[in-house]
């Protein structure tokens, strides 16, 4: 269960505090612009909540504000009606966007809720959202693996079982109850840290 679970977790985000907002220290200026418009201006966390940016509820955008009713295939296409919030960790790794995705790229989502919000927002406004946005996902840069060993005498032996990340600076490093773990420059995918955590429990 515990192996399972950590395959539903969210990437790594060493920008972010324990709150699941920015920390002064490792991020740059314009995503603490960006976060300042996301928690203001742009209304992003009337949905977006911290720490994982969702608050697992259903919202009606109303989008058929902007479009006619037309037929496709016999069926009658007038609204989407509600939609749920898309938790917004790693989001930059998983294009596209919204429940249908419609949405290419993240600068395509910022400017399709500026006009579906009549937000107003100015092009620079709108980039600093973005560099926000990016955030909340792993650190961009190469992947560096070593295999580590463990202290535990008899017990490196066993297969490990239930690995946990556990961060200090920039690097992430796999613990294990026994075995091996796996010290890394996190690479920024989501797939790379359960690859790891798979790769930990075959070392031996």
């Amino acid at each position: 269960m515990g192996e399972f679970q950590n395959l539903l977790d969210f990437p790594p985000a060493p920008k972010l505090n324990i709150l699941g907002r920015l920390d002064p220290a490792r991020s740059s200026e314009a995503e603490r612009r960006g976060e300042a418009l996301f928690f203001g201006k742009a209304q992003c966390a009337a949905c977006h909540v911290p720490p994982y940016y969702t608050d697992n509820l259903m919202h009606n955008l109303r989008t058929e504000r902007f479009f006619r009713e037309v037929t496709i295939n016999g069926r009658k296409a007038s609204a989407d009606g509600s939609i749920k919030t898309f938790p917004l960790r790693g989001i930059k790794d998983s294009p596209p966007y919204l429940h249908d995705d419609r949405l290419m790229t993240l600068d395509d989502t910022v400017e399709f809720f500026n006009l579906v919000l009549g937000l107003k927002l100015a092009a620079p406004e709108k980039q600093d959202i973005v560099a926000f946005m990016q955030a909340p996902s792993c650190v961009p840069d190469r992947a560096v693996l070593r295999p580590v060993r463990m202290r535990g005498g008899p017990s490196e032996s066993r297969e490990p079982r239930h690995p946990e990340l556990f961060w200090q600076g920039d690097k992430a490093e796999y613990r294990p109850s026994g075995g091996y773990a796996r010290l890394r420059h996190v690479a920024g995918r989501a797939r790379e840290v359960r690859e790891a955590a798979e790769d930990t429990r075959r070392l031996e």
